[in-house]
């Protein structure tokens, strides 16, 4: 079994197609099974090939148009012998599929919120004030979610 065609990426919403050419090298007449668990084989499930004889054999899989990050998807064949199904032989292809509507998340997980605090202190005509200043800002795509406005306070200490 030989990989033929698969391609490397594809949009989201689109068919994934994969072909791969199936040869019996040996100097008996083979029926063989295909199986494939991820995609869907565009053939008959039992194929029979004579000495040296080969067949195209093609595969498909529908992605998700809804695909709101890239992921790849790995498709496969299983082809066995029907007089000897334990000697089994699989072929793997994977291709990229690129999101068309992509999410808006930040994989660093960061809270789009800033915060400071600041300790204060003057001296007018004689008398020495202190305080503190804190002030909070939140930013990003979370403003509609989180209902926090940026605020500024002044607390007074007392000594």
């Amino acid at each position: 079994m030989t990989v033929l065609d698969s391609p490397e990426f594809t949009r989201a919403g689109e068919t994934i197609r994969s072909s791969f050419l199936l040869k019996n090298n040996g100097n008996v007449t083979e029926t063989l099974i295909l199986e494939s668990k991820s995609a869907i084989i565009d053939h008959d499930a039992s194929i029979t090939l004579g000495p040296n004889e080969s067949k195209v054999i093609t595969i498909h899989k529908i992605t998700n148009a809804e695909l709101k990050q890239n992921e790849f998807q790995n498709l496969n064949l299983s082809v066995y012998s029907k007089d000897n199904p334990k000697e089994n032989q699989n072929l793997y292809v994977s291709t990229q599929v690129i999101s068309v509507k992509p999410a808006n998340n930040d994989i660093y997980h960061r809270l789009p919120i800033a915060a400071s605090l600041s300790f204060i202190g003057m001296k007018n005509m004689g008398v020495y004030n202190d305080g503190f200043q804190g002030s909070s800002m939140v930013k990003g795509h979370w403003i509609r979610r989180i209902k926090i406005r940026s605020s500024s306070m002044q607390l007074p200490v007392i000594l």
